[in-house]
C-alpha cells in the first residue's frame, strides 16, 4: 500500500494528500490517472483511510506499523 509505505518512510501517521498521490503514481506508474484515482477512492469508500482537510489518515489497525 503506497500510503502505508509513505507514512512509514516519513515517520508520520498523517500525510498530505498530494504526497500520497505522488507516492501512488510512483508505485503504480502503469495505471492511468483515472485508475489511480478510482483505486484511492475505493480505499476511502471502504473507510480504510480518511481524507480530512487534504490530510490522509489510515483508519484501522494498519497505523500500528507507523512511527
Amino acid at each position: 500500500m503506497a500510503l502505508q509505505n509513505l507514512m512509514i518512510d516519513m515517520g508520520q501517521k498523517r500525510v498530505p494528500i498530494a504526497a500520497w498521490n505522488d507516492a501512488h503514481k510512483g508505485k503504480s506508474s502503469d495505471l492511468t490517472p483515472e485508475q489511480r484515482n478510482t483505486a484511492r477512492q475505493a480505499l476511502q469508500d471502504k473507510v480504510l483511510m480518511v481524507v480530512d482537510n487534504f490530510i490522509c489518515i489510515i483508519n484501522s489497525g494498519l497505523d500500528d506499523n507507523v512511527g
